[in-house]
């Protein structure tokens, strides 16, 4: 669960330094000139301990790499971000430096001389903000280094920070360069310590102007989310863990909370305006918090079939651009929709390519709305299908097994893409908002997509079957809604239909999430809103069986320290137990039992 985060990230590597504001030179993404190796020597170790990222590459398992706009800094493996608010100067982020070896003066920042050249014999004042994060032996330097000057042993005086853990201050520098071409303003641990720095400035005292200033925030990221950051997240979810489904329009991560966690969330914030872009617009501290949120999973909905002109653009003169209207949306709560051009041969790349840069932005995965061969507006089933399963495979390819591809599957079973999938969207619509699911169904004389409490049980059973790992289930039930829509939330009526509800997901699927959530027809505000029940924060533990059925419509799932059972009947249920207990169960009832 996301707390703002209070503790650095386990590895964030900084590759480059962002927000650049200077009068020479525009940056570019970096990639650190190896030429400059030939001028390193012991006293100030040079360009071989920088990180040389590749852009592109995956970073290792964990890392966090955050990608800068500038490439008139560079840092070293002795750098990384922080947005630790114990740490932070100002803004989201600062540089942290931090050693404890046996070296001496390990370089955590210094200016690029090739892109950021100081003038010979000219005066140079660099000023910055810092924090003492671990006392230093020996302390922290700046200094204007000539490697050239160095090798001939011809210095100038630095500024040496000294103090304990906890203190602040701001650094000014003052400098007459020498007659050499190659100085650089560098940033040394002398011996041991940690510090972070922030709100550069370099000031040509000569002709007063600012040369250069750099704001420590990143400008994107590159996370490499793993089948072990995914476990992470399952392993530590609770109990009952409760789903947010499209959140809006916070930041993501703040819907979870200490008092109403989830561990689940997905949204399309984080979408890039242009519909044709595949680069994610998602700010780096976004991504860095949804990984440091160690329990909850966050997943983007990609737009696969549809768009919405009044949220997204798309040029008419693009290969995907259709001028026609999405006829399920018409005369509804929705805004006007547009078709996209899904058919196309080049639209599952592009889908794919959007995907990676996604998982690569720090999400868990993905959700694609409407996954089912109805929803190509006429076309026939047999192309959407194929279309699908062009999208589906270019994406799994892409991204690898550890991204969740998740598909709002509604009660359809029977779906060709199962086999890419690793989650599943239950969203379990009904056709009357004050209606109530019915118990059972035929299946002889039932059409598929019949709302029953009986079905509901066996698609659980089905999706937990057929999907990849995770095997993440995100189901939803719909609300009875006779009156008031938010009144009608707390009634015991819909309280006892989400106990019978969330313990059916509890018990059946390897890993489900569950949200009992308002009819779309309710209001016209928004879908997915919801209460937050009081035994949603029942703690037994983790699962430590699978589901154990009693009889039809009967079962329950052992837990560390009690059991979940559910009775989807109408009849009561007295069950007696291996260990000797015996358990009841009301007729259309879930149970949570502590210590059982």
């Amino acid at each position: 669960m996301n707390r703002r985060i209070h503790s650095c990230c386990n590895l964030l590597i900084i590759c480059l330094l962002v927000s650049v504001s200077s009068l020479q030179c525009v940056g570019s993404d970096y990639r650190i000139d190896q030429k400059q190796g030939s001028m390193r020597d012991d006293t100030h170790p040079e360009v071989e301990d920088s990180l040389d990222q590749e852009e592109g590459a995956p970073p290792e398992d964990g890392q966090t790499i955050f990608f800068l706009n500038s490439d008139q800094f560079v840092t070293t493996k002795w750098s990384s971000f922080t947005a630790d608010l114990s740490e932070v100067i100002v803004g989201e982020f600062s540089i942290k430096g931090r050693y404890s070896g046996a070296e001496s003066y390990r370089p955590i920042l210094y200016t690029d001389y090739m892109h950021l050249p100081f003038k010979p014999l000219e005066t140079y004042q660099v000023t910055f903000d810092y924090r003492i994060l671990e006392t230093p032996d020996k302390g922290f330097e700046t200094i204007f280094y000539s490697p050239t000057a160095g090798q001939q042993d011809i210095w100038l005086a630095g500024s040496v920070i000294t103090g304990e853990k906890g203190d602040s201050g701001t650094v000014t520098l003052t400098n007459t360069l020498m007659d050499f071409v190659d100085y650089q303003a560098r940033w040394n641990i002398i011996g041991t310590g940690a510090i972070s720095i922030d709100n550069i400035q370099i000031l040509n005292i000569d002709t007063g102007d600012v040369v250069v200033t750099l704001d420590i925030e990143p400008t994107r990221t590159m996370i490499n989310v793993t089948r072990n950051t995914i476990r992470t997240k399952i392993e530590s979810r609770p109990t009952i863990p409760v789903f947010y489904a499209w959140t809006n329009p916070k930041r993501v991560y703040d819907y979870d909370t200490t008092d109403s966690p989830y561990s689940l969330i997905w949204t399309t914030k984080g979408l890039a305006r242009d519909l044709e872009s595949a680069e994610p617009d998602v700010p780096p501290i976004d991504s860095y918090n949804m990984q440091e949120d160690h329990d909850t999973l966050y997943i983007i909905n990609l737009q696969w079939n549809y768009w919405y002109p009044r949220v997204w653009t798309l040029s008419s003169d693009s290969i995907f651009y259709l001028n026609e209207v999405f006829k399920f949306h018409l005369g509804s709560e929705y805004p006007d929709t547009l078709m996209i051009n899904f058919e196309h041969p080049e639209w599952p790349d592009l889908m794919a390519e959007k995907a990676l840069g996604f998982k690569r932005a720090g999400f868990d995965g993905l959700l694609l709305d409407w996954w089912n061969n109805g929803a190509g507006n006429g076309r026939k089933e047999k192309d959407v299908e194929a279309a699908r399963l062009s999208i589906i495979k270019a994406i799994r390819r892409k991204t690898g097994d550890a991204f969740i591809l998740m598909g709002n599957v509604n009660w359809k079973t029977d779906d060709p893409t199962a086999k890419y999938l690793s989650g599943a969207f239950m969203e379990l619509w009904k056709p009357d908002i004050g209606g109530k699911y019915v118990l059972t169904y035929d299946d002889e004389s039932d059409s598929e997509w019949t709302p029953s409490i009986e079905r509901m049980e066996d698609h659980l059973k089905h999706w937990d079957s057929v999907l990849s790992w995770p095997k993440i289930i995100a189901f939803e039930p719909w609300k009875i809604t006779t009156g008031d829509y938010i009144a009608d939330r707390y009634s015991a009526e819909n309280y006892n239909y989400a106990k019978l509800f969330a313990a059916m997901v509890c018990v059946i699927p390897e890993n489900g999430y569950f949200l009992y959530a308002d009819n779309n027809d309710d209001w016209d505000g928004g879908d997915h809103q919801h209460a937050y029940y009081d035994f949603y924060h029942t703690d037994l533990g983790k699962p430590v069986s699978g589901m154990i059925e009693i009889s039809e419509g009967v079962a329950y799932r052992k837990y560390e320290q009690g059991i979940i059972a559910y009775n989807r009947t109408t009849s009561e249920i007295n069950v007696a137990l291996s260990w000797g207990k015996r358990l009841r169960i009301g007729a259309l009832e879930g149970v949570f039992v502590k210590d059982f």
